[in-house]
């Protein structure tokens, strides 16, 4: 066992001081006094000078200011060590902190100490209390047969939000453990009108097991008002492979290509995966989302065929479940090929990790799981102000781009643009019929491959063989090239999905049962009052830097005078909350 090493700064000092209690009658009362009753004053050592007065206990004790830092440095997973150092340059040098490195890890651990056992319940009154806060806000949690926490949910009103404007494809992919109880934290995650991941919601869980799988996605359609995605992507676990048909009805259950195609080498052998093209030729029959089902199959058992894979029992299962995995089976389904892997929920995980640790609990966990939401929503918020406040730049004449400048998102703007340009450059007529309402018109592209597009003259209306607007809501360069065609100068209504514009955003916030909900509440207006203090506070301090020296101690007394002021107010306010 090690054990601390002590060290003294005299051995032997008869230094000291005692103190006797004594009492005394006072006018017939009892009054108790200290007296000395001892007392050396020689030291057999140095005392402490006075350039080492920071070091000494009496000079070290951590302000309410330092220990709010500690805590707001947490939310982004960052120690008290780094804190401390970070601290040095708020007040220029280690000697203006008036505590040490150990004051501030002391504080991190007696944090961690006060949660001890109620961190769970401490957990579960934060969601209580933001449920009663803030409207829209969603939780649910269980306990196992000896009453210990063994799973949770939970979604704001932000989140239900996003769903309701994105939730047509939706990830799931319960990857890892952030906290010290090894409970597996699990995303709901889709894409957002910039392209971006956007979180739906969270779930924590003690182990994958069916269980617990179907009580989260229970929990989960209870949040969004039973409305389901169109798509949802998991990965090939056995528990989710029964939880997800017996909770989801309408959903299109997908499996992870990505996942599946790394396993490629190792299922056929190293001679094939090595030595041949197979696997390279496999991924681009795999990825070709072009391919209608029967040209998905032949080009399938012509490359079996051709390798001599027919007995191999892998491929044989995988093209069984062809339906669950291959981009040609839901081509049809709407955004059904917007997400083809859980990637993006792997992506998003990645993105939680920088704000988690393994060994925290679950009060910091929330803080941190808070502070990376904040970023990601910050984010969103930015890039809705770009392309609000901005136009793209076009690179063609067409009046069709030009429209889709000022409508769609600038991310999806771009894949737009692209489509505009490939129009002019890879797109020529073919043969053309028509029956009572549709003209059908074939389009070769530049790979001679021909595509037909049908359209509704009076309408506008389009589709085309490709599908690619079916399945990922952008128009393709077949149908653009067409409409240019006929002096069509804006994009028609049915391909301007909301959730592709600049004013998707705008729309009012509902709750499930169908109350309008406000975006600010009374804390995010007192946040707003906190930030703008903050600002103040160090504006000033940057002016003082210039002034001299009774300008700062006016200060100083202004606001000592303001904070015991406070103090009374706020410690009767803990008293009563406790």
């Amino acid at each position: 066992m090690i054990r601390r090493r002590l060290r003294s700064l005299g051995f032997g000092c008869k230094a000291m001081i005692y103190f006797k209690l004594i009492f005394k009658t006072i006018d017939e009362v009892q009054v108790p006094f200290f007296v000395v009753s001892q007392f050396h004053a020689s030291h057999n050592h140095l005392l402490c000078p006075l350039k080492y007065k920071e070091f000494q206990k009496k000079s070290r004790k951590l302000t309410l200011h330092q220990k709010q830092l500690i805590v707001d440095h947490c939310k982004i997973n960052i120690g008290p060590t780094t804190s401390f150092r970070a601290y040095k340059e708020y007040v220029n040098g280690y000697q203006n902190i008036g505590a040490s490195l150990t004051d501030f890890k002391n504080f991190g651990r007696e944090i961690k100490c006060f949660i001890g056992q109620q961190d769970a319940q401490m957990f579960i009154n934060q969601l209580q209390q933001l449920s009663e806060t803030r409207e829209g806000f969603y939780y649910a949690f269980d306990v196992d047969a000896d009453q210990c926490f063994c799973r949770v949910f939970w979604a704001d009103a932000e989140a239900r939000r996003n769903y309701s404007l994105y939730g047509e494809a939706v990830t799931f992919d319960p990857t890892y453990s952030t906290n010290r109880y090894n409970m597996i934290f699990s995303p709901f995650t889709g894409v957002d009108h910039h392209k971006k991941s956007v979180t739906f919601g969270a779930s924590l869980m003690s182990r994958e097991n069916d269980l617990n799988f179907n009580w989260i996605f229970e929990k989960f359609l209870d949040a969004m008002g039973g409305k389901e995605p169109h798509c949802f992507f998991t990965d090939q676990c056995p528990a989710m492979k029964i939880a997800v048909p017996a909770v989801f009805q309408t959903a299109a259950h997908r499996l992870c290509m990505w996942h599946i195609m790394q396993k490629v080498p190792e299922k056929v052998g190293p001679t094939v995966a090595k030595e041949t093209d197979f696997v390279s030729r496999l991924n681009s029959v795999v990825w070709d989302c072009d391919l209608e089902p029967s040209d998905f199959e032949e080009r399938w058992f012509g490359l079996i065929s051709e390798f001599q894979m027919e007995d191999n029992g892998w491929l044989s299962y995988m093209f069984s479940i062809r339906q669950r995995w291959i981009p040609a089976y839901y081509r049809d389904i709407p955004l059904g090929c917007l997400l083809r892997t859980t990637q993006r929920s792997e992506s998003e995980n990645s993105f939680f990790k920088r704000f988690e640790n393994p060994c925290g609990t679950l009060v910091e966990f929330w803080l941190r799981f808070q502070s990376a939401m904040d970023q990601q929503r910050y984010r969103q918020k930015s890039l809705d102000r770009d392309s609000d406040h901005s136009l793209p730049q076009t690179k063609t004449l067409l009046r069709l781009e030009i429209h889709a400048s000022t409508v769609y998102t600038h991310s999806l703007f771009y894949d737009f643009q692209q489509q505009c340009v490939d129009s002019l450059h890879s797109c020529s007529a073919g043969d053309s019929s028509r029956d009572a309402t549709t003209r059908f018109l074939d389009v070769e592209d530049m790979f001679r491959k021909t595509y037909t597009v049908a359209l509704n003259p009076t309408t506008w209306d389009a589709s085309c063989s490709c599908k690619l607007f079916e399945r990922k809501c952008n128009i393709c360069k077949h149908i653009i090239w067409i409409l240019s065609g006929k002096g069509v100068k804006k994009i028609p209504d049915k391909y301007l999905l909301s959730r592709w514009t600049k004013n998707t955003k705008k729309m009012p916030l509902y709750d499930v049962n169908g109350q309008l909900m406000d975006d600010f509440t009374a804390s995010d207006v007192s946040k707003m009052h906190i930030s703008t203090a903050w600002s103040e506070f160090y504006s000033t301090l940057t002016l003082l830097k210039a002034q001299p020296a009774p300008k700062v101690t006016e200060l100083i007394h202004l606001l000592t005078t303001f904070r015991q002021q406070l103090q009374p107010v706020s410690e009767t306010m803990i008293k009563q909350q406790e």
